[in-house]
């Protein structure tokens, strides 16, 4: 199966490409589906290129002007999609392709303009500068992050970068205000990585090193200005490993910059130790993800809430008030006493009128006066019983309060005493990334697959083991399923991107991080009250976590539900049984190479991740000195027939397996001979790489073994090699 490599091309000079083969694949109105015709198109874009191993795949969708700009790039999008599977199903491996979705001819030529340009271009480097350029392109990782929140970088090679917040300043030393930083990193832990990116292991006076691997780091902004790391910043870096370091590892740096690809890399001592951890692994078996998620764990009920007031108590009502006492009028004694009859008839009519008249009104009054008291009984009957449920509330609220005192004492307690407790909720409530890779990970679960089959392949019939590798060849359709989970995985992630949104994973962090900043603030005070007050502040942001936590939940369970209803599990269950027939024979090839002594018995039980903090940006290697005597060491030399025509044109290089070492040869014009800059282990087996560029393009390649005692007997036959093949080759 021939190789597909994608890779920008804003960086490669056309030089490199010396032959196109292209086609224009033309689609019905509105549809994505491959017509006979484009077939035929692509079936004769596929016998053009037949012979070429090295291709780079472009493809280009376009639209006509019907309809909204975000449903012609969607269109656009599928009908390159449907170009790369129908590649990609004749042979055709591709990783990705550039895409340009636009409107571009008139309204009577939308026809024409409802295609894809497909393009494969042939890659024959003819320098260094395209050589390693195009390599570069191939290793670079690109990660965006929020560099004011703590961060975990894992590497596509298993090296781990640990970012803490706030780590990156400008170059000016200024603050950083942005939300987003691109990280790039690059990783060289082979040595074929090493040998391919023009990487060596030397430090001053050429002196060979031993390494444990190397990275390269760069930050920038969203303006692509580099960035570099605050003053008393540092980064977690971690190596994996297949052996533990041996003693004297430390920090080394470079300062070649990431653009100079040809230039040799010499690297200086930082000082800095590295430490090497031993972790039990694992049986190793491939476990296909089927993506089921599981509930946020409730770790326990959250403390009180807080009480902002107690209420205050009623007062009782006074006594209701009497009725008043009304005196009579006063008798005119005068009236009485006269003899007149006349007089003492009027003046009795009208003491009677007037008893009268204030009797009417005392009845008024009184009346007045029952109804004043009515209300007022009615009033404090109603106090009264506003007494009693507010003297009840009292009670419950008196005892909330008193609950609650206890509960900021036991966070004051778990602040000052119990880290372990304070990490575990971390590991409790910070499950999004894991959501998100599992949703992610999913193409890279179907592509690690192949690679796992591939694998297996080259190394049974490396054993000899044909019954497996007939098992292997009849169960290879079954492998390359992942068209169906990558359809799947698409649909998935947008229906939790609209539906449920990734703001509530973003929201919980946040609650989550401010509740690890209450509970280090605790820590940091002895007063009481001050514990007390950050204490409740803390117990309101739990109870906000838990609320999110809850609101996750039900969405962790709608999610769970759109796998079991699409029949996802069901289709992914089914891939497990192929996977499982892999894994036996992955035991299998483990098992023989252990017998044969190919690889230790300690393989499978062990793996070693190496760790050290860096204080800078760039190149980062992990290293130590070789303690050799001076009659332990010579200078390696290989002679050849010609000079090199050229400086750059061929290049040739020693890598040494036992001490991971890899130091570039150059040509002494005096001696005839390409020879080793600094001296060489002479009792350590050695393997030089030679390559160099035919006249017409295209690479030619020439390998050989030997003890540095014997290189200048040896001879240099070179053969033709494709860029595929030297991406395998082990120098």
């Amino acid at each position: 199966m021939r190789n597909i490599l994608f890779v920008l091309l804003v960086s490669l000079s056309f030089s490199a490409f010396a032959q196109n083969f292209e086609q224009s694949v033309y689609f019905e109105s509105g549809q994505a589906q491959l017509t006979k015709k484009a077939k035929a198109k692509l079936e004769q874009l596929l016998a053009e290129s037949q012979e070429y191993p090295d291709l780079v795949l472009d493809l280009k969708g376009f639209c006509d002007e019907a309809g909204s700009l975000s449903y012609n790039e969607d269109l656009a999008r599928r009908r390159a999609q449907a170009v790369a599977q129908y590649l990609e199903a004749n042979g055709l491996e591709t990783a990705s392709f550039s895409l340009t979705a636009k409107g571009e001819l008139s309204e009577g030529d939308w026809a024409e303009n409802r295609r894809v340009e497909v393009r494969l271009q042939v890659f024959q480097p003819k320098n260094w500068k395209e050589f390693y350029s195009f390599m570069d392109q191939r290793i670079k990782q690109e990660f965006w992050i929020n560099p004011n929140r703590d961060t975990l970088i894992f590497g596509a090679n298993g090296s781990q970068l640990f970012i803490p917040a706030g780590s990156f300043v400008r170059a000016n030393g200024q603050a950083l205000s942005d939300d987003k930083v691109k990280i790039e990193l690059r990783e060289a832990l082979s040595l074929n990585d090493m040998w391919m990116q023009n990487l060596q292991t030397v430090a001053p006076g050429h002196e060979l090193i031993e390494t444990g691997g190397m990275v390269n780091i760069q930050a920038q902004d969203l303006n692509d200005e580099k960035l570099q790391l605050a003053p008393k910043a540092s980064l977690n870096l971690r190596l994996p490993s297949d052996e533990p370091l041996n003693e004297g590892m430390q920090v080394f740096y470079a300062d070649r910059d990431i653009s100079q690809t040809t230039e040799d890399i010499v690297w200086e001592a930082s000082g800095t130790k590295v430490k090497s951890f031993n972790f039990e692994k694992d049986p190793p078996t491939f476990k296909f993800n089927l993506l089921d998620l599981d509930s946020i764990r409730i770790i326990a009920a959250p403390p009180m809430p807080k009480i902002e007031h107690l209420l205050a108590m009623p007062q009782k009502p006074g006594a209701l008030a009497p009725l008043e006492y009304m005196e009579l009028p006063v008798v005119d004694e005068k009236a009485i006493r006269s003899e007149n009859p006349k007089k003492r008839f009027e003046s009795g009519k009208k003491y009677e009128a007037r008893i009268a008249q204030l009797l009417k009104k005392a009845e008024e009054r009184r009346q007045r006066f029952e109804k004043i008291n009515e209300g007022r009984a009615k009033s404090y009957a109603a106090a009264q019983k506003r007494h009693k449920q507010a003297l009840a509330q009292y009670e419950i609220n008196l005892a909330a309060y008193w609950a609650q005192q206890d509960s900021l004492d036991l966070l004051v307690d778990l602040a000052k005493n119990n880290e372990a407790d304070i990490n575990q909720w971390m590991l409790d409530f910070k499950w999004s990334a894991a959501f998100s890779e599992s949703l992610v990970g999913l193409i890279g679960n179907t592509k690690q697959l192949q690679r796992y089959q591939a694998y297996l392949k080259e190394e049974c019939q490396q054993l000899g083991f044909e019954e497996e590798m007939q098992t292997l060849l009849e169960i290879e359709e079954a492998a390359k399923q992942p068209a169906i989970f990558l359809q799947l995985a698409t649909s998935l992630k947008k229906c939790i991107r609209t539906n449920y949104t990734f703001n509530r994973n973003h929201k919980l962090n946040e609650l989550r991080d401010k509740l690890m900043r209450d509970l280090r603030a605790i820590q940091t005070r002895e007063e009481k009250d001050v514990q007390r007050r950050l204490a409740l502040s803390t117990s309101e942001t739990l109870n906000g976590v838990y609320r999110h936590a809850h609101l996750l939940n039900k969405m962790i369970a709608n999610y769970n539900e759109v796998l079991s209803l699409t029949g996802f599990n069901k289709q992914a269950e089914e891939l497990q049984q192929f996977v499982d027939q892999l894994d036996k024979i992955y035991q299998k090839v483990i098992a023989a190479k252990i017998e044969r002594g190919q690889i230790s018995p300690d393989f499978q039980r062990r793996y070693v991740v190496n760790s050290m903090q860096i204080n800078r940006l760039g190149w980062i290697n992990c290293d130590r000195f070789l303690d050799l005597k001076e009659e332990e060491k010579m200078l390696a030399q290989i002679k050849v027939e010609k000079a090199p025509k050229l400086k750059a044109a061929e290049r040739l290089s020693t890598t040494f397996s036992k001490t991971r070492g890899v130091m570039q040869m150059y040509y002494n014009k005096e001696t005839k001979s390409y020879q080793t800059p600094g001296e060489v282990d002479r009792s350590q087996k050695m393997k030089i790489t030679a390559l160099r560029f035919k006249e017409n393009g295209g690479l030619e390649l020439a390998q050989l073994s030997t003890f540095p005692d014997d290189l200048a007997q040896k001879k240099l036959n070179y053969r033709p090699i494709s860029f595929s093949e030297l991406r395998q080759l082990k120098p």
